[in-house]
């Protein structure tokens, strides 16, 4: 067992040091986690808001089926599109940062208890017009680790998709 886990993280460690347009804290969250979402725009691909000094939102959902992961079929979408509310509107941290607050994931989307699992978070970060924004969509990951003592440890990285035009 021991020498799994060794392999397990040994196999993870080098993915998890790379750098990310999207950072979490804490940095393996659970959904009813307060979440703090780190947007560094010089790690995402378009740097579309590097040195941007407007205000930003996140166009953000989930996605709650195998079969919708990295794709464009977002559920609970937050808001619709350009619509600039206080809930996701980031707070500028540095030149090219921003951070979000999500206390309680399921609250925030507000996905009832029916959907039994979170598969991935969703991100769009666009400026208040709508003329900036990031692309492709940013999807945090979720990977379950379950070993045979019950100790089950929650990974979550960015991955970003492009989406079929």
């Amino acid at each position: 067992m021991k020498r799994l886990l060794i392999l397990i993280f040994a196999t993870l460690l080098p993915a998890l040091a790379i750098a990310q347009a999207i950072e979490t804290v804490p940095a393996f969250p659970t959904e009813s986690d307060d979440i703090t979402i780190i947007f560094n725009a010089e790690e995402e691909e378009s740097q579309n808001f590097v040195g941007f000094s407007g205000d930003v939102y996140a166009h953000t959902g989930v996605i709650i089926s195998e079969e919708d992961k990295n794709s464009g079929a977002w559920s609970y979408v937050k808001t619709d599109w350009g619509e600039n509310s206080e809930d996701t509107k980031l707070t500028k941290t540095g030149n090219s940062t921003w951070e979000l607050q999500i206390n309680n994931v399921r609250e925030y989307y507000e996905i009832p208890e029916s959907v039994e699992k979170i598969y991935q978070l969703t991100f769009v970060f666009r400026s208040a017009d709508t003329n900036t924004q990031t692309s492709p969509d940013l999807f945090l990951i979720c990977l379950m680790v379950k070993f045979r003592y019950g100790f089950l440890i929650l990974l979550c990285r960015v991955r970003i998709h492009f989406l079929p035009s």
